[in-house]
């Protein structure tokens, strides 16, 4: 009897390890399937083509730099996890900052598009509000570009750095409805994907360096 009973525990325990085994490789398979769902719809989006679309949007209520009567306005459309905003924030916006934006030449406005496939994207926009009605768009866009794992702990970290009081800024109505304003903005153009970049009214998809960009502003004078 005690054998028996030895040899169906033994089973069990057996049984119930091949289960979670399976488990972890699903979710494992999963996951990277996922991942390479993403990996493919952005170097999709990189390798659109960059012709100029023209299209009408305005400036909205968000975080603006430049003087407003600068002969060139650009409309940034980001998202906080797409690793090409990442990429045009840490190599081409600091020379565009510095000789566009600093120089009167161009007026910057950012503006979220949140895509669905990244899932603290939304998150992130909605700290970045929280801090721009605090005055600090400037501090926390910085930040949140260059932070990989935007899970909510690591953004409370961030706006602790920047002293932003976050009282309520999950349900923050003025976040959401920029936000969604921002998004819905983007979806009458049939946005798609970021960064894109309205240049005067001329929309241009894809990752640009510096020398581009300016090629572009050059343009749409």
């Amino acid at each position: 009897m005690k054998k028996q009973m030895l040899f169906v525990y033994s089973l069990a325990v057996v049984t119930v390890g091949l289960l979670v085994c399976i488990l972890v490789k699903l979710y494992s398979f999963d996951h990277r399937i996922n991942r390479i769902g993403i990996m493919l719809t952005e170097q999709s989006f990189l390798n659109a083509p960059k012709e100029a679309r023209e299209v009408a949007v305005g400036e909205g209520e968000g975080f603006a730099m430049g003087d407003t009567n600068a002969p060139v306005k650009v409309i940034l459309f980001l998202d906080y996890e797409c690793n090409y905003c990442k990429l045009f924030f840490a190599n081409t916006f600091p020379e565009i900052e510095k000789q566009l934006i600093r120089t009167g030449k161009l007026r910057f406005v950012f503006r979220h598009f949140p895509i669905e496939m990244h899932p603290n994207a939304y998150l992130a926009a909605k700290m970045a509000e929280q801090a721009r009605q605090q005055g600090k768009f400037y501090e926390m866009n910085d930040r949140l570009m260059k932070t990989d794992l935007l899970i909510y702990e690591n953004l409370v970290l961030l706006a602790q750095e920047l002293h932003i009081d976050t009282a309520a800024w999950l349900d923050n109505p003025a976040s959401i409805e920029r936000i969604q304003a921002d998004k819905s903005a983007g979806e009458r153009i049939r946005l798609r994907g970021t960064p894109a970049f309205i240049i005067n009214g001329k929309m241009y998809t894809g990752m640009r360096n510096f020398e581009e960009f300016k090629e572009l502003t050059d343009l749409n004078k």
